[in-house]
């Protein structure tokens, strides 16, 4: 049996942050990627020139594991993420960043 590869954003398909909070967003996919990029409505995300914005990325077996930091996050941060994989069907994420002082997660 071979298995078609994929990738899925871990947690529920829309997030809530406070303003000023870190948000991370995982995404796992199978299959042998080269590269996973991640976008905000469509524009990609880049470390460069955002001290803000970090991508993590691990193997774990079959599964690569790419993760998106933004720290202090403001309502610009808000919008349909999406991961895409050199190999697989892209996996999405709406997130939603909240007006409010102490961060964290709503």
């Amino acid at each position: 049996m071979v298995l078609e590869p994929e990738a899925r954003i871990l947690g529920e398909p829309e997030m809530y942050f406070r303003a000023a909070s870190d948000v991370s967003l995982t995404c796992v996919s199978t299959g042998r990627s080269s590269f996973v990029f991640w976008y905000l409505d469509d524009i990609r995300v880049s470390e460069e020139g955002d001290d803000r914005v970090g991508i993590e990325k691990s193997v774990r077996g079959a599964e690569r594991v790419d993760r998106l930091l933004i720290g202090n996050a403001t309502e610009f941060d808000s919008g349909v993420y999406t991961c895409l994989p050199t190999n697989a069907a892209k996996a999405t994420v709406t997130v939603h960043i909240m007006p409010g002082e102490d961060g964290g997660k709503c």
